[in-house]
Order: structure tokens, then C-alpha cells, then sequence
């Protein structure tokens, strides 16, 4: 018998020993693999789309690439990668890398102006030096500052799944416009805002906010901390009542009503999508964050673009996937780069104007006189453009607002909040930064898009939502008369410290 359990034991050893050996041996060739993966996107990107018609710019998009890619699987291999950092690196790779590649090779910018050839080289060095700037915030900030481990947070999920989806409601209801409206395109949801008095352009687009937008932001957030609380209960091993589960279906059914793709903006949709795909997901591997990397930068390449169905039926008939997509005004953030220089050569810098008139986006227009509109007007209007809500990336806006160090300073300290929130997010998910950062990266496409004055009205009330949606909670004390069982102490301690939500 002594024999027999002996040789068992050494078998179990035995067989433990050798799974170790293959997780690790599989470990190390992790970054080997995705080393090369990224050598081979990158030299196919040169061999199709740089090589054919060399330039300095070219190359320099080229750079922005290979940064972005080598950042996503540098993160993706040590761990770090967060739903921030995952975010911006994807969509500096498509938007600002692969997009303009594209059009420097068919000679062909999404608006029609007098091309500023001279000034593509320096475009391209301002994006990449926002890039660079940005990772060097992150590694400043790699190191993991000490938690607290007694302050934890939780959402307030009856409040913020039930009670305000609720009134998301009448408060659409009050603008007149049915909803079937909301289950149509986008032009055709406007028009229908339109025949009830309602247009941004005639002194109503502080009414059409909160009766457009905040019922998108409450349902969406609303939604998501649902879906947060879910996770976090099953976490701690504590059951799914029915209060929960009925919350849940409320808040889905009032998402799907007002937080649709079909008549909001691509950048309001895709947000809401992007939340609860950051909280159902797992960070926890490097084989599953290396398939969030690529499957984001995929859906930026391909469903973003088309998207574009869901804003009439002019444009749905001529969508569909080929190269030309990214010669659409769709992907126009190099050409308004572009604009943005020639705006400060011939006007100076604004010293933040515009940046403070987008932080007071709650300010009517009727109680502010002098708040400016989105920094993307006075660019486009300085190039002769006619149509001037156009987008502005974030660098270029900073550019013109404090100049190329106000610009690399700016994003130095982006990178640092972000990387801190990206590793409160995967390791200790129940505090308030880690439930909120989830949706801070959802609306950051939008807020890198830009521009800040037109993106932040939803960007700033999602994130003021989840943060006052959340509130903290200190784990119960073990030595009261109510004290839980020590497996259940046990669990709750681990969500407190190694976070609430399994990565």
C-alpha cells in the first residue's frame, strides 16, 4: 500500500513537472512568435505600400506602424496591456499608419484642396513624435505603485441600471421624436429631430444634447455596470439575485434602444460595444491579449469603415470592402494634420482656447459668448473648405493650441494616467479607476479622432456617469458578529487585491 501511494505520488510530481515544462516552454516562444508576426506585418506593409513610391513621409508612417505594433505586442508579452493602452496603439496603427500609406500610394487625399506637399513630412513627424511621446509615458510608468488593499468600489448598479435607464424614456420622449426613429439611420434620426425644431446649428444643440445624447450615455453606462457587477459577484462567489438579472434586462433592452449603431454615430455605437467588450473579455494571457490586439486593429481596418451603412441609404448602396474605403473622409486625420500646420503658419497658436471651451462643453452657448467652436472649424476654414465639422486628431489639436513641446508634453502625461489606469484596471478591478477606465478607453477613439469640442460632449458625460455611478465600499470586518465564513473572507480579500473582475 506504502509502495503503491509512493509510486502515485511520484507520478502526479512527475506529470506536474512536465506540464510546467510545456506552460513555460510555450511562454518563452510567445514573444518569439509574435516578434515575428509583427517583423512580417511590417516588412508586408514597406513591400506593398512603401516601396512601389518611396518618400520621407512614407517611411515615417512606415515608423508609425512599426511602433504602434511593437507596442501592442510589447504590452501583449509583459502583461500591461489595458484597455487604454490597446485602444490607442490599434488606432494608430490603422488610422494614422496603414490609412495615409494607402493614399500616399494612389496619390489621393479624402478632400479635394491644393495639396501641401511640403508640409506632409512635417505631419507625419508630429504624429509620430505624439506617439513616441505617449510611450514614453508608459514606460515611466510601468512600475506598479503599492495598493491599498481595504478601499474598494462597486456600481451602483439599481440606480444606474434601473432608475436612470428608466428615465432615458421620457426624456427622449420629450423632443417629440418617436422611437421607431431610433431603429433608422442616422440621417434619417436627425431629420426627424429636425421636424421638431431641434437642430445644433440653430441655437438648439445644448436641448439636442440632452435629448439626443445623454439618453446614449445613460443607457450604454447603465448597461455596462450591470454587466461590471455581474462579473464581480460571480468573482466573489456571491449569487446572481433577481433584482440583478431584471436590471440586466432592462438596461439591455434600453441600450439596444437608444445605444444602437443604426442611428447614432459610429463613435457613440462602437463605445457602447467597446465597454462591454472590455469587461467580458480576459486580459489574463499573452495568447488572448495578443487576439484582442489583433482582432481590434482588424475591426478598425474592416467593420469601422464599414459601418458607414448605418448613415443612409445613399451611402449603404455604395459601401462595401475594398482598398479605395481608405480614401474616404473616414480615415482624412493625416490631411487635417496637414491643415492643422498650414492653420498655425498663417495664424499662430490659440493658447488653449479652444481646449477650455471643449472642458465647459456643459456651458450653453446662449450663457457663453465667447465659447469657441470645435477647433476643427477654424483649420478647415483657413484651407478653403466649405464643410468644416471635420474631424482633428488629438496631436494636431494640441499642436495648434500649445505647440510641438506643449503637444509632446501633453501626451507624455496622457501615457502615465493612462498606463496607471490600465493596471489598476487588470490588477485590482474594484476600485473606482479599474471600473471606470473601461469606458474612458471606449471614448477614446473618439477623443484621439477628434475633435476635442465635438467629441468630448459624450466622451465627458460617459465618464462623469461612471464615476458617480460608483461608489466605494470598505470590505466587512472580520471580527464582527456578522463577520463572514473564512472562505468567503478569503474571496472578498482577493477582490480587493487581486481585483474584482478575473482578467
Amino acid at each position: 500500500m506504502a509502495v503503491t501511494k509512493l509510486s502515485r505520488q511520484v507520478t502526479n510530481r512527475m506529470t506536474a513537472t512536465s506540464g510546467h515544462q510545456r506552460v513555460t516552454r510555450g511562454a518563452s516562444a510567445a514573444p518569439a512568435l509574435i516578434g515575428v508576426g509583427v517583423f512580417l506585418l511590417v516588412g508586408l506593409t514597406w513591400a506593398g505600400l512603401v516601396l512601389p513610391n518611396p518618400s520621407v513621409h512614407g517611411y515615417l508612417g512606415l515608423a508609425i506602424i512599426a511602433l504602434s505594433l511593437a507596442a501592442l505586442a510589447a504590452d501583449s508579452i509583459t502583461g500591461r496591456l489595458g484597455p487604454l493602452s490597446l485602444t490607442f496603439w490599434s488606432f494608430m496603427a490603422v488610422w494614422t499608419g496603414f490609412a495615409p500609406l494607402y493614399q500616399f500610394t494612389t496619390g489621393r487625399l479624402p478632400w479635394i484642396d491644393v495639396p501641401a506637399t511640403e508640409l506632409y513630412p512635417l505631419a507625419q513627424l508630429l504624429t509620430l513624435g505624439a506617439a513616441i511621446a505617449y510611450r514614453v509615458g508608459q514606460v515611466s510608468a510601468n512600475h506598479r505603485k503599492p495598493r491599498t488593499p481595504f478601499q474598494t468600489a462597486v456600481p451602483r448598479t439599481f440606480l444606474g441600471g434601473f432608475l436612470l435607464p428608466l428615465l432615458a424614456f421620457p426624456l427622449a420622449a420629450l423632443s417629440g421624436v418617436s422611437l421607431a426613429s431610433r431603429f433608422q439611420s442616422r440621417d434619417e434620426l436627425i431629420a426627424a429631430y429636425a421636424a421638431q425644431g431641434l437642430e445644433y446649428g440653430d441655437g438648439g444643440g445644448a436641448l439636442l444634447g440632452v435629448l439626443k445624447t445623454l439618453p446614449i450615455c445613460i443607457t450604454a453606462v447603465g448597461l455596462y455596470l450591470v454587466v461590471y457587477e455581474i462579473k464581480r459577484r460571480r468573482r466573489i462567489g456571491e449569487k446572481i439575485r433577481l433584482p440583478l438579472l431584471i436590471a440586466l434586462t432592462f438596461a439591455g433592452a434600453a441600450a439596444v434602444t437608444f445605444a444602437n449603431p443604426l442611428s447614432n454615430s459610429r463613435f457613440q455605437g462602437f463605445s457602447a460595444a467597446l465597454m462591454l467588450l472590455f469587461v467580458l473579455v480576459s486580459f489574463k494571457t499573452v495568447f488572448k491579449r495578443t487576439l484582442l490586439s489583433l482582432g481590434l486593429v482588424v475591426g478598425l481596418l474592416v467593420a469601422y469603415p464599414l459601418s458607414a451603412v448605418f448613415k443612409n441609404e445613399v451611402i449603404a448602396s455604395r459601401v462595401y470592402f475594398r482598398p479605395e474605403i481608405f480614401l474616404s473622409v473616414d480615415f482624412d486625420g493625416f490631411q487635417q494634420t496637414v491643415n492643422a500646420i498650414w492653420y498655425v503658419q498663417h495664424s499662430g497658436h490659440t493658447l488653449g482656447y479652444h481646449l477650455v471651451s471643449a472642458l465647459g462643453f456643459f456651458i450653453p452657448r446662449s450663457i457663453w459668448d465667447g465659447k469657441a467652436l470645435p477647433a476643427s472649424y477654424p483649420v478647415a476654414e483657413s484651407r478653403g473648405y466649405t464643410f468644416q465639422n471635420l474631424a482633428l486628431p488629438l496631436w494636431a489639436e494640441m499642436y495648434v493650441e500649445f505647440g510641438v513641446i506643449g503637444m509632446l508634453l501633453v501626451f507624455f502625461l496622457i501615457a502615465r494616467y493612462s498606463r496607471r489606469a490600465d493596471l489598476a484596471f487588470t490588477d485590482s478591478g474594484s476600485t473606482r479607476l479599474a471600473i471606470v477606465t473601461p469606458v474612458l478607453a471606449a471614448v477614446q477613439i473618439g477623443l484621439l479622432r477628434g475633435p476635442l469640442g465635438a467629441q468630448v460632449v459624450f466622451a465627458g458625460t460617459c465618464v462623469a456617469l461612471a464615476v458617480v455611478l460608483t461608489r466605494r465600499e470598505n470590505p466587512p470586518d472580520v471580527f464582527s458578529r456578522n463577520a463572514p465564513t473564512s472562505s468567503e473572507a478569503n474571496k472578498r480579500l482577493r477582490v480587493v487585491r487581486g481585483g474584482g473582475i478575473p482578467r
